[in-house]
């Protein structure tokens, strides 16, 4: 996916915890949508107020946003998922290529989906790239589809 060389310096999550809000974990039985009981939701904590990061569930040990493994040239730092309300995960690539995106988005910011930057952005990896774009929001799960009038994606309910 995307490379990262020697001199990169690699991101760090600060201040956000939107994946202990947004993304479900199996082992703990974390729904996804809702904060983690054990997510220190303060500003200037990292996170986990349970588990040290050897002791954390493997889902949240390997998780890693694409606005981590990215730079700011890649995707912006304004993109960062405390801000955006958005948390993007690609799938493995096959052969050097993504395959698919998921897009998780704070089911109290469902419009983060229709910031026209957002629009651009995920419409360009559906028409111009051929990668699979999924939106979950809460309980609801779609498919990005055609653009309609270069500001809004159509969605394709999937449940």
């Amino acid at each position: 996916m995307l490379e990262q060389d020697e001199t990169v310096i690699k991101r760090r999550c600060g201040d956000c915890k939107m994946c202990c809000k947004l993304l479900g974990v199996a082992s703990i039985k974390k729904e996804r949508g809702k904060w983690c009981p054990s997510c220190d939701t303060k500003k200037g904590h990292l996170g986990c107020k349970v588990h040290t990061p050897e002791l954390q569930p493997q889902e949240c040990q390997t998780f890693e946003c694409l606005w981590l493994q990215s730079t700011a040239e890649e995707i912006p730092d304004h993109w960062r998922p405390d801000k955006l309300k958005i948390v993007l995960a690609a799938s493995r690539p096959v052969e050097g290529q993504v395959q698919s995106v998921v897009a998780w988005v704070d089911p109290a910011y469902p419009r983060a989906l229709r910031i026209p930057e957002v629009v651009n952005t995920l419409s360009n990896l559906v028409t111009q790239q051929g990668i699979d774009v999924t939106a979950i929001c809460g309980s609801r799960t779609f498919k990005l589809g055609e653009v309609k009038d270069n500001r809004e994606i159509v969605p394709t309910d999937v449940h």
